[in-house]
């Protein structure tokens, strides 16, 4: 399961709508493949060695399951659904994410516990 920790994202109580927000990092409505690769941390240099195929295969993966429509892109709408039935986001064992700088990672992770 990839929900992250509530404290991380500053969250009391999860809210699917807020997640959701958080990790459309452009504010377009949609998560699209970089935003899906960003919010599993693939941007980051510690993902340097992932496969361009693993990256694929991640990317299908999020797609097939939450992409009802096939567009190519998540839409709020798409992602309620899928968290409404009980589902969450894989967990692809590629680590715990990277959404902010390196550094703020670093406060997040190891202090704000």
């Amino acid at each position: 399961m990839l929900i992250w920790k509530l404290e991380e994202h500053h969250i009391g109580n999860f809210d699917p709508g807020a997640f959701f927000s958080l990790h459309d990092y452009d504010s377009s409505g949609f998560w699209d493949r970089s935003e899906i690769l960003k919010t599993y941390g693939m941007g980051d240099p510690s993902a340097k060695a992932v496969t361009n195929e693993k990256k694929d295969e991640l990317v299908k993966e999020v797609f097939r399951l939450i992409d009802v429509n096939g567009d190519q892109i998540i839409e709020q709408d798409e992602f309620m659904t899928f968290y409404g039935r009980g589902q969450v986001l894989p967990d692809f064992g590629l680590g715990p994410g990277h959404h902010w700088d390196m550094e703020m990672e670093y406060e997040i992770h190891h202090w704000e516990k």
